[in-house]
């Protein structure tokens, strides 16, 4: 089993041909909005490749959370590191330039995630990324005692 932990987002993203200036309203031609964080990425990436993964992490209340942890699940993602909290899931909207972006994050639920050590049992690789300082420490931490590697992204 692989454990990932990190952030869980939707994204919003905005191809733009040029980026604007202060100030400055800006026609888009069309947006694009979908499942990220880093960790949800891999995960879902794992999970579509046949690798058994847990997902650990956090997401609102919302229906950003519930429809990102659907579409985990429907790729072989065990969710069940997850926690469901309060408040807003992490959202992401990009400003695309070709290949230049600029990006606002709203962590929501991402710095809300805890560490559960019991996820660790049974797992042979340990993902560490996202905005969770703490929690991304209490991982390693746990997985080092355990001698279990772990890989930061």
């Amino acid at each position: 089993m692989i454990l990932v932990f990190g952030n869980i987002n939707y994204d919003i993203i905005l191809p733009l041909g040029e980026l604007p200036g202060p100030h400055e309203k800006m026609a888009c031609p069309g947006a694009v909005a979908g499942f990220g964080g880093s960790a949800a990425n891999t995960a879902w990436w794992l999970g579509r490749m046949g690798m058994p993964v847990t997902l650990a992490g956090a997401v609102g209340r919302d229906l950003f959370g519930e429809a990102q942890l659907s579409n985990l699940e429907r790729s072989g993602v065990l969710v069940s590191g997850v926690d469901r909290v309060a408040g807003g899931s992490g959202l992401a909207i990009v400003f695309s330039r070709e290949k230049e972006k600029r990006m606002i994050r709203i962590p929501g639920a991402n710095i809300h995630s805890k560490v559960h050590p019991s996820l660790l049992n049974g797992c042979r690789l340990v993902y560490l990324s996202g905005i969770n300082g703490p929690a991304r420490t209490g991982y390693a931490r746990e997985a080092h005692l355990r001698d279990i590697p772990v890989v930061c992204g």
